[in-house]
């Protein structure tokens, strides 16, 4: 089944892909950091299509912490790419607790990591025709790379990863139910 909303953009963007040459995690993050260290809300607000208010909100309640200056970092931007992937279908208070969870290791992977797993995870799902199976040796693959990493923040790197994932796919499920019933109705993907 073809997902409507999200074929093509960068996870937790509005972004096309190929605008990017077709990067993700990592890779998009330096690519809008290559000549700043910071970036504005509205800057945030063009790459992942969330409001200026919903953004405050995130700040007001701690769940993304204050920019430094007016300027959001790396961090900020990962941490806000992850929550704008998962909202439409988990709890935005559950995101932070798991977004915490991942953080409560006590090693230096920081969100960052944690997106750029994701994206790799979620190339690789999709690759293999979207299939669910076999998610865990997948994100075993992708977190080889980490060699110096506990067992218990492995653990946990697969936990987070494959909620955010099974979360990623089930917004997009969501959003193709969703614009397969505007079409019908005829109401153009109003809501």
């Amino acid at each position: 089944m073809k997902s409507y909303l999200r074929t093509g953009t960068i996870p937790g963007t509005s972004l096309p892909a190929d605008r990017f040459g077709g990067v993700t995690g990592n890779d998009f993050i330096e690519k809008i950091f290559f000549v700043t260290d910071g970036i504005m809300l509205s800057q945030i607000r063009e790459i992942t299509g969330i409001d200026g208010t919903t953004l405050q909100n995130w700040l007001k309640r701690g769940w993304v912490p204050s920019p430094q200056k007016k300027t959001y970092s790396r961090e900020h931007l990962a941490r806000i790419l992850l929550i704008n992937m998962m909202r439409d279908t988990v709890e935005l208070s559950r995101i932070v607790f798991l977004l915490g969870y991942f953080g409560g290791s006590g090693e230096t992977l920081g969100e960052c990591e944690l997106y750029d797993i994701v994206c790799r995870v979620l190339s690789t799902v999709s690759v293999s025709g979207g299939s669910m199976g076999g998610l865990d040796d997948i994100i075993t693959n992708e977190t080889d790379a980490y060699a110096n990493l506990s067992d218990d923040t492995r653990k946990r790197i697969l936990l987070v990863v494959r909620i955010i994932v099974v979360s990623y796919y089930a917004t997009t499920m969501k959003a193709t139910a969703d614009y397969m019933l505007s079409s019908l109705i005829g109401d153009g993907g109003a809501k």
